[in-house]
């Protein structure tokens, strides 16, 4: 997406959520088949993404900008790696662990695959975020609504 185009969709949620009140319950739902395939919110959903229950969620402006610009600032150790082997194997994914004579790559089907590092012929930092844009693009205002329901609230 184009800068102008997030920046108008920041107004847009910023204005939706003033018009409004969301439902939490309905809210833990949408995160968990949105959000949790890769983040977790109290205890629940996968570690692909940063675990999201420590941050200020209460920042709309942090939590929407992260959500519609990606991007804008990738968490160190979330960065998508790509490594190009000797065998011609072309992976993607978050690497997890440099263990000297290996590697650990995570990759976005949740596997992980160790590749010694005497096999590895590229290692490519792809400087993006491997979250999506335009998550909210399908989700209808009320959706969007009770999504924020849930993050902001302070337990499950």
């Amino acid at each position: 997406a184009s800068a102008e185009e997030k920046t108008q969709q920041l107004e847009r949620v910023s204005q939706l959520l003033k018009t409004g009140e969301g439902d939490a319950t309905s809210g833990k739902l949408i995160f968990n088949s949105l959000c949790g395939r890769c983040h977790r919110l109290y205890g629940a959903g996968e570690r692909m993404g940063p675990d999201l229950t420590g941050y200020d969620r209460k920042n709309m402006n942090d939590l929407f900008t992260n959500i519609i610009d990606p991007g804008a600032y990738v968490r160190e150790g979330y960065g998508a790696y790509q490594i190009i082997t000797r065998d011609k194997r072309n992976l993607l994914g978050i690497l997890k662990a440099d263990n000297g004579a290996t590697l650990v790559l995570q990759l976005f089907n949740g596997s992980t695959v160790i590749i010694p590092k005497d096999q590895v012929v590229e290692i490519n930092d792809q400087k993006v975020s491997i979250m999506p844009e335009r998550l909210l693009n399908n989700l209808p205002d009320q959706q969007i609504r009770d999504l924020v329901a849930y993050m902001t609230r302070i337990s499950d």
